[in-house]
């Protein structure tokens, strides 16, 4: 018979032990490095891409008001007019006039303080300062109504004819000069404002709220009818324009201005567009020491050298924007 030796297990001796620990840690903090980098790299992704998203909204918008100014319904601008009571609510120097001005597309110069001429923000002192200004004016044919609403603007068409703006009210008015008929249509009419404003968020006074990041804001007519504002995008910081003049008639742009050397409006016919966005979280490893400076267009934008605003990503996003109601087929046959 088979004799069978039972050996007793001694366990591990602390050398052994310490070893075990001493891999398990390097292990361990290896993993946890490759966490917290790849965390790291998800956190820097998502604020890239709402940088970008940001800036590529703000064109979308700009680009949408922009592409429909100056149209009135297959009408000239000369054949234009207004009838009935109209009664626009003043917001600053935006009253009725502002609001019936002919121009299709107006722009400022950005300044220290907002141009009296555009002073539509409900607050002049949450004006950005230094950013352009861009007035728009259009028929919105996106806005079509056979019932208008008093209180609210219109502009009636007949195509190649003539066309009247009218508050909702007045109906009957501009029936009476603009009868009905095959291809007569009631467009709801549009005078906007694109600016930007200190803040995005703003407290019942008007007052910004500390702490919201800056906004591209569109001051647009509205029921009452009155100028409203709407925050469209936040975290754009700064926006400079320059416009395209056609000179010579041939529907294509000559050069590019800003808007303090456009003496006839009439002659733009594209809008270049430079956004600067900003991220919407701080990120402590980012540090301007001295004050961050970035090019948009014909005009340098320093960031203040504070602790918080030089701890921003930031990016400029730049677009030319023909106005389709000028240039035509021109503009769909280049796909701008």
């Amino acid at each position: 018979m088979q004799n069978l030796t039972l050996h007793k297990q001694s366990g591990l001796s602390i050398v052994e032990l310490m070893v075990a620990i001493t891999l398990g840690t390097i292990l361990l903090a290896g993993i946890l490095q490759i966490f917290v980098f790849n965390k790291r790299s998800f956190e820097i992704t998502q604020d890239l891409s709402h940088v970008q998203e940001s800036a590529r909204i703000g064109i979308q918008v700009l680009s949408k008001s922009i592409r429909n100014a100056d149209h009135w319904g297959s009408v000239d601008l000369a054949a234009v007019s207004s009838v009935g009571t109209i009664a626009v609510a003043a917001s600053g120097a935006c009253d009725k006039n502002w609001a019936l001005n002919g121009n299709g597309v107006v722009g400022y110069e950005g300044a220290a303080t907002i141009p009296a001429a555009a002073s539509c923000l409900g607050k002049s002192a949450n004006y950005q300062a230094n950013s352009d200004i861009l007035v728009l004016r259009y028929a919105d044919a996106s806005q079509l109504t056979g019932t208008p609403a008093s209180g609210t603007l219109y502009l009636r068409s007949n195509p190649e004819n003539k066309a009247v703006i009218f508050d909702g009210a007045d109906l009957a008015t501009a029936k009476a000069q603009v009868p009905d008929g095959t291809m007569i249509y009631n467009y709801g009419y549009q005078a906007e404002m694109f600016v930007v404003r200190k803040c995005a968020q703003a407290d019942t006074s008007g007052n910004c709220i500390a702490g919201s990041p800056p906004a591209l804001v569109r001051v647009r007519l509205g029921a009452g009818p009155k100028m409203t504002e709407q925050v469209l995008v936040e975290g754009i910081e700064q926006m400079q324009l320059q416009y395209g003049l056609d000179v010579n008639g041939d529907l294509l742009v000559d050069r590019y201005v800003g808007a303090g050397s456009v003496t006839n409006w009439q002659n733009v016919v594209a809008v270049r567009v430079a956004l600067l966005a900003r991220s919407r979280e701080l990120d402590l490893e980012i540090d301007n020491t001295a004050a961050f400076s970035t090019a948009l267009l014909d005009y340098t934008y320093t960031v203040p050298a504070n602790d918080s605003a030089r701890r921003y990503r930031r990016m400029v996003m730049q677009r030319d924007i023909f106005i389709r109601n000028r240039v035509g087929s021109l503009s769909i046959r280049t796909g701008v």
